[in-house]
């Protein structure tokens, strides 16, 4: 059952995140104070678009649209091992570009350990793209975005029925995350209906606050509210097989996930159906031959913490047995952090052991610079046994 588990609040999970993002929920306003209002009005006020750079690219799309730019900066990887440093990557690049004739050229140097290694130009006029590296090759290598197609073939692929004829780069900048004002309209419609099913299943008594708790934010003490709720094995399996039942129903997801990969074929909607009826399937299985024990366990606690009515932290515990995972957002400022830890507590020849691992992936942000930190980690006992760590600093500069 632990691998239905994982879906099960994987699902729950996703959908809970997605509601808060939509902000489609009706009971949002400050209207109503219950401690399941107050849940979902932190919940919304998640936002993710900070990792991927959203206001930038606003701002960069809104500029290049029409015109000539130029652009350069500098992208480096540093990664250490066990506090040692073992690679440090920098690519610095300089490109010109006109939107109106459509013809760009980028010059690149990429550099290891502080020593150049190769030194690339990329052009690009229409749909054709060239790249030369001197140290490689002495002349252009073209691609022609027209008849990928073909191109895989001479190249041996087999089966190309998934790959395009011609892929139009300018769908898949930032505007591809963004919803319409239509497919927001069409979600609430579907939210609404998976709300009902989490009413359905778990009490508005199910929900508490904790107020004036001390909670931890990117390494600092911070006083703060929270809201809680907590799900059982079996609320969890009985919400996920409704909330598959109204999604598997009604095609605007599909729709609009399958607006954003137009260029490859993707499957039929009867084919997502079926797909998604046979994962309802398992889980039914899965519920009517669990032991009551078993379905009865609280394994799921979601909490989000306000200061001064702003979201500073959502908290995610899933409980397996003796294992335990931890997933962690909070916001700091222009700093969004990511931590996912999972602990495991066993007894071996009498003696207790408690292992945990680690990953952290924190974004930051200032004018023209960005910064993501990405560490794992292994402990036992409280003590490291393993460490790697990963720094990208990406700058970028332009002239309009």
């Amino acid at each position: 059952m632990k691998k239905v588990k994982f879906l099960i609040i994987f699902l729950l999970i996703m959908f809970l995140l997605t509601c808060g993002v939509l902000g489609a929920l009706y009971y949002f306003t400050n209207i109503f104070k219950s401690d399941k209002d107050m849940f979902y009005k932190y919940i919304s006020q998640i936002d993710m678009s900070n990792f991927f750079d959203k206001e930038f690219y606003n701002q960069y799309n809104e500029k290049r649209a029409n015109g000539r730019y130029e652009k350069n900066g500098e992208l480096s990887v540093l990664v250490t091992e066990d506090g040692e440093q073992v690679d440090f990557l920098k690519i610095t690049y300089d490109s010109d570009t006109d939107n109106v004739a459509k013809i760009s050229k980028t010059d690149a140097k990429i550099s290891l350990l502080g020593k150049e290694v190769l030194k690339l130009a990329i052009l690009n006029e229409q749909d054709l793209y060239g790249i030369i590296a001197d140290d490689i090759v002495n002349r252009y290598v073209v691609l022609d975005n027209n008849d990928l197609k073909k191109f895989a073939k001479n190249v041996g692929v087999e089966d190309t029925s998934s790959i395009p004829n011609k892929i139009d780069f300018s769908k898949y900048d930032m505007t591809v995350l963004e919803l319409t004002d239509k497919e927001k309209e069409e979600l609430k419609g579907v939210t609404n209906k998976c709300m009902q099913a989490i009413d359905k299943q778990v009490p508005n008594e199910r929900y508490s606050k904790i107020s004036n708790a001390k909670i931890d934010v990117d390494g600092k003490s911070v006083e703060a509210n929270g809201y809680r709720v907590s799900f059982t094995s079996e609320e969890c399996i009985n919400i996920a097989i409704d909330v598959l039942k109204i999604i598997s129903d009604d095609e605007v997801i599909f729709n609009i996930v399958n607006s954003r990969l137009d260029d490859i074929e993707m499957i039929s909607f009867d084919d997502y159906q079926e797909y998604v009826k046979d994962i309802i399937n398992q889980l039914e299985y899965d519920i009517i031959y669990a032991e009551k024990e078993e379905l009865e366990e609280e394994i799921l606690t979601i909490t989000v913490y306000e200061k001064d009515n702003e979201f500073v932290k959502l908290d995610i515990e899933i409980v397996d047995g003796d294992s335990k995972v931890n997933i962690f957002l909070e916001k700091m400022g222009s700093r969004t952090i990511i931590q996912v830890i999972e602990t495991n507590e066993y007894t071996f020849f009498e003696e207790e052991y408690k292992t945990e691992t680690i990953l952290k992936i924190a974004k930051s942000s200032r004018i023209n610079e960005a910064i993501w930190e990405i560490s794992f980690e292994t402990k036992e006992n409280g003590e490291v046994e393993s460490s790697v760590s990963v720094v990208i600093t990406r700058i970028r500069r332009y002239e309009f």
